[in-house]
Protein backbone atom coordinates (compact mmCIF):
# COMPACT_ATOMS: atom_id res chain seq x y z
CA UNK A 1 0.00 0.00 0.00
CA UNK A 2 2.87 2.20 1.08
CA UNK A 3 4.25 1.44 -2.23
CA UNK A 4 1.66 1.86 -4.36
CA UNK A 5 1.00 5.50 -2.43
CA UNK A 6 4.79 6.52 -3.32
CA UNK A 7 4.61 5.62 -7.16
CA UNK A 8 0.82 8.04 -7.41
CA UNK A 9 3.15 10.79 -5.22
CA UNK A 10 5.96 10.30 -7.59
CA UNK A 11 3.56 10.07 -10.71
CA UNK A 12 1.60 13.90 -9.04
CA UNK A 13 5.09 15.29 -8.95
CA UNK A 14 6.38 14.79 -12.40
CA UNK A 15 2.82 15.93 -13.68
CA UNK A 16 2.79 19.18 -11.10
CA UNK A 17 6.35 20.23 -12.16
CA UNK A 18 5.84 19.31 -15.76
CA UNK A 19 2.57 21.75 -15.81
CA UNK A 20 4.49 24.47 -13.50
CA UNK A 21 7.92 24.32 -16.04
CA UNK A 22 5.77 24.89 -19.16
CA UNK A 23 4.18 27.63 -17.35
CA UNK A 24 6.99 29.41 -16.19
CA UNK A 25 8.79 29.57 -19.66
CA UNK A 26 5.64 30.51 -21.51
CA UNK A 27 4.89 33.30 -18.80
CA UNK A 28 8.12 34.95 -20.19
CA UNK A 29 7.07 35.06 -23.72
CA UNK A 30 3.90 36.09 -22.85
CA UNK A 31 5.60 39.21 -20.92
CA UNK A 32 7.29 39.90 -24.10
CA UNK A 33 3.96 39.49 -26.04
CA UNK A 34 2.17 41.96 -24.55
CA UNK A 35 5.08 44.51 -24.83
CA UNK A 36 6.47 44.47 -21.39
CA UNK A 37 10.32 45.75 -20.80
CA UNK A 38 13.11 43.46 -19.55
CA UNK A 39 12.58 45.60 -16.43
CA UNK A 40 8.54 44.50 -16.04
CA UNK A 41 9.68 40.91 -16.66
CA UNK A 42 11.88 40.68 -14.06
CA UNK A 43 9.31 42.13 -11.91
CA UNK A 44 7.00 39.36 -12.94
CA UNK A 45 9.94 36.77 -12.23
CA UNK A 46 10.65 38.25 -8.69
CA UNK A 47 6.38 37.79 -7.53
CA UNK A 48 6.80 34.05 -8.35
CA UNK A 49 9.96 33.85 -6.01
CA UNK A 50 9.53 36.40 -3.23
CA UNK A 51 5.75 37.05 -2.42
CA UNK A 52 5.53 33.12 -1.74
CA UNK A 53 7.56 34.07 1.41
CA UNK A 54 5.12 35.97 3.04
CA UNK A 55 3.48 32.63 3.49
CA UNK A 56 6.01 30.03 4.17
CA UNK A 57 5.81 29.63 7.49
CA UNK A 58 1.74 29.53 7.89
CA UNK A 59 2.46 26.53 4.67
CA UNK A 60 4.88 25.43 6.60
CA UNK A 61 2.31 24.92 9.75
CA UNK A 62 -0.73 23.84 8.34
CA UNK A 63 1.89 20.52 6.56
CA UNK A 64 3.08 19.94 10.44
CA UNK A 65 -0.40 19.91 11.41
CA UNK A 66 -1.72 16.87 9.29
CA UNK A 67 -3.10 18.50 6.66
CA UNK A 68 -0.38 17.62 3.65
CA UNK A 69 -2.77 16.55 0.95
CA UNK A 70 -5.22 19.64 1.75
CA UNK A 71 -2.00 21.92 0.52
CA UNK A 72 -1.50 19.68 -2.49
CA UNK A 73 -4.94 19.95 -3.48
CA UNK A 74 -5.02 24.16 -2.62
CA UNK A 75 -1.91 23.90 -4.90
CA UNK A 76 -3.48 21.75 -7.53
CA UNK A 77 -6.31 24.07 -7.98
CA UNK A 78 -4.16 27.46 -7.71
CA UNK A 79 -2.09 25.74 -10.79
CA UNK A 80 -4.70 25.60 -12.78
CA UNK A 81 -6.63 29.00 -12.38
CA UNK A 82 -3.47 30.42 -13.10
CA UNK A 83 -3.16 29.06 -16.99
CA UNK A 84 -6.23 31.04 -17.80
CA UNK A 85 -4.86 34.03 -15.92
CA UNK A 86 -1.71 33.67 -17.14
CA UNK A 87 -3.12 32.68 -20.36
CA UNK A 88 -5.28 35.84 -21.15
CA UNK A 89 -3.13 38.54 -18.54
CA UNK A 90 -2.82 42.04 -20.65
CA UNK A 91 -0.53 44.18 -17.79
CA UNK A 92 1.93 43.60 -15.81
CA UNK A 93 -0.40 43.55 -12.61
CA UNK A 94 -2.15 41.07 -13.73
CA UNK A 95 0.18 39.38 -14.82
CA UNK A 96 2.11 39.59 -11.17
CA UNK A 97 -0.70 38.72 -9.76
CA UNK A 98 -1.21 34.78 -11.60
CA UNK A 99 2.43 34.43 -11.33
CA UNK A 100 2.83 34.81 -7.41
CA UNK A 101 -0.30 32.38 -7.16
CA UNK A 102 2.03 29.90 -9.16
CA UNK A 103 4.90 30.69 -6.85
CA UNK A 104 2.24 29.96 -3.85
CA UNK A 105 1.56 26.81 -5.79
CA UNK A 106 4.78 25.63 -6.24
CA UNK A 107 6.01 26.44 -2.79
CA UNK A 108 3.08 24.22 -1.75
CA UNK A 109 3.58 21.27 -3.54
CA UNK A 110 7.40 21.69 -2.90
CA UNK A 111 6.73 21.73 1.17
CA UNK A 112 3.89 19.22 1.01
CA UNK A 113 5.29 16.98 -1.15
CA UNK A 114 8.69 16.42 0.56
CA UNK A 115 6.91 16.06 4.11
CA UNK A 116 4.81 13.14 2.58
CA UNK A 117 7.02 11.69 1.27
CA UNK A 118 8.49 11.17 4.36
CA UNK A 119 6.21 9.91 6.67
CA UNK A 120 7.03 6.73 8.58
CA UNK A 121 10.51 6.37 7.15
CA UNK A 122 13.95 5.17 8.52
CA UNK A 123 17.00 7.55 7.33
CA UNK A 124 17.72 5.03 4.39
CA UNK A 125 14.32 5.06 3.70
CA UNK A 126 13.28 8.71 4.13
CA UNK A 127 16.97 9.09 1.58
CA UNK A 128 15.59 7.40 -0.98
CA UNK A 129 12.06 8.80 -1.29
CA UNK A 130 13.76 12.17 -1.18
CA UNK A 131 16.16 11.24 -4.14
CA UNK A 132 12.66 9.95 -6.01
CA UNK A 133 10.90 12.43 -5.01
CA UNK A 134 14.16 15.23 -6.20
CA UNK A 135 14.18 12.58 -9.61
CA UNK A 136 10.80 13.46 -10.89
CA UNK A 137 10.83 16.82 -10.01
CA UNK A 138 14.38 17.18 -12.20
CA UNK A 139 12.58 15.57 -14.91
CA UNK A 140 9.44 17.55 -14.71
CA UNK A 141 11.31 20.88 -15.01
CA UNK A 142 13.41 19.06 -18.07
CA UNK A 143 10.25 17.84 -20.07
CA UNK A 144 8.58 21.23 -19.15
CA UNK A 145 11.21 23.16 -21.23
CA UNK A 146 11.29 20.45 -23.82
CA UNK A 147 7.82 20.71 -24.59
CA UNK A 148 7.88 24.38 -24.89
CA UNK A 149 10.72 23.79 -27.85
CA UNK A 150 9.48 21.53 -29.29
CA UNK A 151 5.86 22.93 -30.12
CA UNK A 152 7.40 26.43 -30.57
CA UNK A 153 9.97 25.42 -32.89
CA UNK A 154 11.77 27.61 -34.73
CA UNK A 155 9.34 30.51 -34.12
CA UNK A 156 10.76 33.51 -32.06
CA UNK A 157 7.84 33.23 -29.48
CA UNK A 158 5.85 30.06 -29.32
CA UNK A 159 2.07 29.58 -29.64
CA UNK A 160 1.17 30.96 -25.83
CA UNK A 161 -2.49 29.57 -25.43
CA UNK A 162 -1.89 26.31 -26.63
CA UNK A 163 0.72 25.75 -24.32
CA UNK A 164 -1.01 27.21 -21.08
CA UNK A 165 -4.15 24.88 -22.50
CA UNK A 166 -1.74 22.20 -22.29
CA UNK A 167 -0.66 23.06 -18.89
CA UNK A 168 -4.10 23.68 -17.44
CA UNK A 169 -4.63 19.81 -19.39
CA UNK A 170 -2.25 18.69 -17.09
CA UNK A 171 -3.30 20.23 -13.86
CA UNK A 172 -6.75 20.22 -13.81
CA UNK A 173 -6.87 16.19 -13.48
CA UNK A 174 -4.24 16.68 -10.19
CA UNK A 175 -7.37 17.62 -8.12
CA UNK A 176 -9.04 14.83 -8.28
CA UNK A 177 -6.36 12.78 -8.18
CA UNK A 178 -4.96 14.51 -5.16
CA UNK A 179 -8.68 14.28 -2.88
CA UNK A 180 -8.63 10.46 -4.07
CA UNK A 181 -5.21 9.96 -2.95
CA UNK A 182 -5.72 12.34 0.31
CA UNK A 183 -8.89 10.39 1.28
CA UNK A 184 -7.11 6.91 0.66
CA UNK A 185 -4.19 8.11 2.87
CA UNK A 186 -4.88 6.79 6.15
CA UNK A 187 -2.54 10.03 7.56
CA UNK A 188 -5.09 12.33 5.86
CA UNK A 189 -6.78 13.97 9.25
CA UNK A 190 -5.44 16.67 10.79
CA UNK A 191 -3.19 16.14 14.08
CA UNK A 192 -5.14 16.62 17.14
CA UNK A 193 -2.03 16.24 18.99
CA UNK A 194 -0.05 19.13 17.05
CA UNK A 195 2.73 21.10 19.61
CA UNK A 196 3.46 24.02 17.70
CA UNK A 197 7.89 24.12 17.57
CA UNK A 198 8.63 28.00 17.30
CA UNK A 199 11.29 28.66 14.08
CA UNK A 200 13.58 29.76 16.89
CA UNK A 201 13.60 26.08 18.19
CA UNK A 202 14.10 24.70 14.52
CA UNK A 203 17.45 27.09 14.29
CA UNK A 204 18.97 25.23 17.27
CA UNK A 205 18.86 22.03 16.49
CA UNK A 206 22.36 20.75 15.70
CA UNK A 207 23.36 21.10 12.05
CA UNK A 208 20.41 23.11 11.08
CA UNK A 209 22.36 26.39 10.17
CA UNK A 210 24.96 24.19 8.24
CA UNK A 211 21.85 23.34 6.03
CA UNK A 212 20.48 26.38 5.53
CA UNK A 213 24.13 27.43 4.73
CA UNK A 214 24.58 24.64 2.01
CA UNK A 215 21.11 24.66 0.88
CA UNK A 216 21.78 28.70 -0.32
CA UNK A 217 24.99 27.99 -1.73
CA UNK A 218 24.15 25.50 -3.81
CA UNK A 219 21.28 26.18 -4.84
CA UNK A 220 22.13 29.69 -5.62
CA UNK A 221 25.52 28.41 -8.02
CA UNK A 222 22.95 25.99 -9.32
CA UNK A 223 20.64 29.21 -10.89
CA UNK A 224 23.51 31.50 -11.55
CA UNK A 225 25.49 28.78 -13.31
CA UNK A 226 22.23 28.48 -15.21
CA UNK A 227 21.84 32.17 -16.08
CA UNK A 228 26.11 33.02 -16.79
CA UNK A 229 26.64 29.75 -18.51
CA UNK A 230 25.21 31.55 -21.94
CA UNK A 231 27.00 34.68 -21.28
CA UNK A 232 29.93 33.77 -21.40
CA UNK A 233 29.20 31.59 -24.13
CA UNK A 234 28.86 34.67 -25.83
CA UNK A 235 32.61 36.35 -24.43
CA UNK A 236 34.34 33.49 -25.83
CA UNK A 237 32.66 33.24 -29.24
CA UNK A 238 30.95 29.90 -28.23
CA UNK A 239 28.30 28.82 -30.60
CA UNK A 240 24.59 28.18 -29.46
CA UNK A 241 25.06 24.59 -29.59
CA UNK A 242 28.20 24.07 -27.77
CA UNK A 243 26.34 26.39 -24.90
CA UNK A 244 23.47 24.35 -25.11
CA UNK A 245 25.60 20.72 -25.05
CA UNK A 246 27.26 22.30 -21.53
CA UNK A 247 23.43 23.28 -20.27
CA UNK A 248 22.87 19.35 -21.44
CA UNK A 249 25.45 18.20 -19.27
CA UNK A 250 25.05 20.24 -16.44
CA UNK A 251 21.46 19.11 -16.42
CA UNK A 252 22.10 14.77 -16.47
CA UNK A 253 24.52 15.23 -14.54
CA UNK A 254 22.41 17.11 -11.69
CA UNK A 255 19.94 14.33 -12.11
CA UNK A 256 22.95 11.84 -11.68
CA UNK A 257 23.41 13.08 -8.34
CA UNK A 258 19.76 13.33 -7.33
CA UNK A 259 19.56 9.03 -8.15
CA UNK A 260 23.55 8.58 -6.31
CA UNK A 261 22.58 10.63 -3.30
CA UNK A 262 21.35 7.77 -0.73
CA UNK A 263 24.52 5.87 -1.31
CA UNK A 264 26.74 9.29 -1.48
CA UNK A 265 25.38 11.03 1.35
CA UNK A 266 23.69 8.63 4.22
CA UNK A 267 25.07 8.33 7.08
CA UNK A 268 28.17 10.60 6.24
CA UNK A 269 27.13 13.72 5.13
CA UNK A 270 28.46 16.60 7.37
CA UNK A 271 31.90 15.11 6.17
CA UNK A 272 30.74 14.40 2.16
CA UNK A 273 28.96 18.07 2.53
CA UNK A 274 32.80 19.35 2.98
CA UNK A 275 34.10 17.26 0.49
CA UNK A 276 31.17 18.30 -2.39
CA UNK A 277 31.27 21.82 -1.49
CA UNK A 278 35.46 21.97 -2.24
CA UNK A 279 34.55 19.58 -5.51
CA UNK A 280 31.99 22.11 -6.59
CA UNK A 281 33.91 25.59 -5.40
CA UNK A 282 37.20 23.96 -7.92
CA UNK A 283 34.63 23.06 -10.94
CA UNK A 284 32.55 26.07 -10.63
CA UNK A 285 36.44 28.22 -10.37
CA UNK A 286 37.75 26.12 -13.49
CA UNK A 287 34.51 27.65 -15.60
CA UNK A 288 36.19 31.17 -15.27
CA UNK A 289 39.56 29.88 -16.75
CA UNK A 290 39.74 30.44 -20.72
CA UNK A 291 40.46 27.15 -21.36
CA UNK A 292 39.48 24.39 -24.49
CA UNK A 293 35.53 23.94 -24.75
CA UNK A 294 36.33 19.90 -23.83
CA UNK A 295 37.60 20.93 -20.92
CA UNK A 296 34.79 23.44 -19.88
CA UNK A 297 32.81 20.35 -20.77
CA UNK A 298 34.30 18.10 -17.96
CA UNK A 299 34.33 20.80 -15.44
CA UNK A 300 30.55 22.14 -16.16
CA UNK A 301 29.70 18.05 -15.75
CA UNK A 302 31.70 17.93 -11.95
CA UNK A 303 30.40 21.53 -11.16
CA UNK A 304 26.36 20.24 -11.90
CA UNK A 305 27.02 16.92 -9.69
CA UNK A 306 28.34 18.21 -6.95
CA UNK A 307 26.03 21.36 -6.54
CA UNK A 308 23.17 18.76 -7.38
CA UNK A 309 24.42 16.59 -4.63
CA UNK A 310 24.75 19.61 -2.18
CA UNK A 311 20.92 20.75 -3.08
CA UNK A 312 19.15 17.19 -2.44
CA UNK A 313 21.34 17.04 0.92
CA UNK A 314 20.21 20.31 2.19
CA UNK A 315 16.51 19.26 1.42
CA UNK A 316 16.71 15.98 3.06
CA UNK A 317 18.58 17.05 6.25
CA UNK A 318 15.75 19.94 6.78
CA UNK A 319 13.58 17.00 7.00
CA UNK A 320 15.74 14.46 8.51
CA UNK A 321 16.98 16.50 11.62
CA UNK A 322 13.91 18.10 13.10
CA UNK A 323 10.95 15.90 14.63
CA UNK A 324 8.38 14.93 12.48
CA UNK A 325 5.73 18.05 13.93
CA UNK A 326 8.26 20.17 12.80
CA UNK A 327 8.98 18.82 9.30
CA UNK A 328 6.69 21.13 7.22
CA UNK A 329 8.26 24.20 9.70
CA UNK A 330 12.12 23.60 8.62
CA UNK A 331 11.21 23.19 5.02
CA UNK A 332 9.11 25.95 4.66
CA UNK A 333 11.55 28.39 6.78
CA UNK A 334 14.70 26.60 4.66
CA UNK A 335 13.21 27.34 1.13
CA UNK A 336 12.33 31.01 2.31
CA UNK A 337 15.91 31.30 2.98
CA UNK A 338 17.24 30.11 0.24
CA UNK A 339 14.37 32.17 -2.13
CA UNK A 340 16.12 35.25 -0.42
CA UNK A 341 20.27 34.42 -0.63
CA UNK A 342 18.97 33.69 -4.66
CA UNK A 343 17.70 36.98 -5.10
CA UNK A 344 20.18 38.85 -3.18
CA UNK A 345 23.16 36.82 -5.29
CA UNK A 346 21.32 37.64 -8.56
CA UNK A 347 20.97 41.29 -7.51
CA UNK A 348 24.61 41.53 -6.93
CA UNK A 349 25.69 39.53 -10.06
CA UNK A 350 23.77 41.71 -12.17
CA UNK A 351 25.01 44.84 -10.73
CA UNK A 352 28.80 43.31 -10.61
CA UNK A 353 28.38 41.83 -14.22
CA UNK A 354 29.19 44.56 -16.18
CA UNK A 355 32.52 45.01 -14.36
CA UNK A 356 34.24 41.18 -13.49
CA UNK A 357 32.20 39.96 -16.73
CA UNK A 358 31.01 36.36 -16.40
CA UNK A 359 34.16 34.80 -15.44
CA UNK A 360 34.23 37.02 -12.37
CA UNK A 361 30.52 35.89 -11.74
CA UNK A 362 31.71 32.24 -11.67
CA UNK A 363 34.84 33.20 -9.29
CA UNK A 364 32.57 35.06 -6.34
CA UNK A 365 30.01 31.51 -6.98
CA UNK A 366 33.49 29.34 -6.13
CA UNK A 367 34.17 31.40 -3.16
CA UNK A 368 30.96 31.23 -1.61
CA UNK A 369 30.90 27.72 -2.08
CA UNK A 370 34.28 27.41 -0.32
CA UNK A 371 33.64 29.64 2.52
CA UNK A 372 30.46 27.54 3.08
CA UNK A 373 32.76 24.68 3.48
CA UNK A 374 35.37 26.20 5.36
CA UNK A 375 32.81 27.61 8.02
CA UNK A 376 31.11 23.83 8.52
CA UNK A 377 34.76 22.02 8.26
CA UNK A 378 35.65 24.42 11.80
CA UNK A 379 32.32 24.34 13.25
CA UNK A 380 33.13 20.86 14.30
CA UNK A 381 30.73 17.35 14.11
CA UNK A 382 28.12 18.51 16.60
CA UNK A 383 26.98 21.93 15.25
CA UNK A 384 27.39 20.21 11.56
CA UNK A 385 24.86 17.90 13.00
CA UNK A 386 26.80 14.99 11.82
Amino acid sequence: MKDRRMLAIMALTFAAYVAISIMRVVTSYRAVEIGLSAVGVGVVGVSYSILPMLFAVSIGRIVDRGNGFRVLLLAAVITAVACPGLAYAHSLPVLILFSALLGIADFQFGVGLQVLCMENREASGAARAISNLMLMIGLGQSVGPAIVGWVGGAAIVPPIQPLFLLAFLIALPMIPAVALLGRNHGSAKPRTSFRHVPIKDILKLPGFYAVLAVSTASSTAQDMIVIYLPLIGAERGFAVSDVGLMMTIRAIAALAARFLFPWLMLGRERQMMIVWLFVAAVSTAVLALPLPLAALHVAVGVSGFAVGLLVITGIARSLIIPKVEARGSASAFRISVMRMGQLVTVLIGSSVFPIIGAAGVFVVLASILGIVGVAIFQSGGEKAGS
